[in-house]
């Protein structure tokens, strides 16, 4: 009768023989945003600039710096209304069983004082 490999074992020589790049090397998180500036102001987020390898089952976790989030399709855009004007965004590209990268940047929902900034950039 055959011996069967245990599920822990078939998952270490899968991996080990994983083209470079996979298993959560290479990643990268990256996202565009931009919002209307009104009061609210919607604010829109690309992940499409983000680094992710085929074949992995990401997922991408929002953390909008107001108490919202969302956990969504990889690459899918996602929309957010603000009534606060200078947020902090994270973006986590999740795996779940390697690296994940994420980014987070201060974005400008709506301006409120000083010189007039862009509502709009890349978080990188």
């Amino acid at each position: 009768m055959k011996q069967l490999l245990p599920l822990e074992a078939l998952a270490a020589i899968l991996m080990s023989h994983a083209p470079q790049g996979e298993a959560g090397r290479g990643n990268t998180a990256c996202f565009d945003w931009s919002c209307t500036g009104g009061y609210p102001s919607t604010c829109t987020f690309d992940p499409s600039c983000s680094v992710t390898n085929s074949g992995t089952p990401w997922r991408d976790s929002w953390t909008y710096g107001d108490g919202g989030s969302d956990l969504l399709s990889p690459g899918s855009t996602a929309t957010h209304v603000y009534t606060q004007p200078y947020p902090d965004v994270t973006l986590l590209k999740y795996h779940f069983s390697a690296n994940s990268p994420s980014v987070t940047c201060n974005i400008v929902a709506r301006n409120v004082v000083g010189p007039p900034q862009l509502l709009n950039g890349r978080c990188q």
